[in-house]
């Protein structure tokens, strides 16, 4: 029983891993075009990604440390990004991470915000 859960808990990570990079793909060829779906699509596989990943989410947490715009462009597209998939972004904001990597919460976001 043990095993059926360990196998089915193995199975659901990589599906949905494999699914994040698909979006995150499929949103960079679809930037491009008029309709706007790509942004989109690369939030979104982003979000899975980092809520599969440990490693992803402190990479993110390192990619908006080194980058202030793209921090600044993520967190004005946050109230915009539907609730389930805000939880994941919010996780790597880099003012809600003290310097070992743990959450510090909202009140050192709203003092910089």
């Amino acid at each position: 029983m043990k095993l059926l859960r360990r196998v089915a808990r193995a199975v659901h990570h990589w599906s949905l891993r494999i699914v994040a990079v698909v979006l995150l793909v499929a949103g960079l060829i679809v930037f491009p075009f008029p309709i706007p779906l790509g942004l989109p699509m690369m939030v979104v596989g982003l979000a899975l990604l980092i809520s599969s990943s440990d490693s992803t989410a402190e990479l993110m947490t390192r990619i908006r440390r080194r980058y202030p715009r793209f921090d600044i462009g993520l967190r004005r597209a946050e109230p915009k990004i539907p609730g389930i998939f805000r939880g994941p972004i919010r996780k790597t904001d880099p003012l809600l991470q003290d310097d070992k990597g743990k959450e510090k919460g909202l009140k050192r976001l709203k003092k910089h915000g």
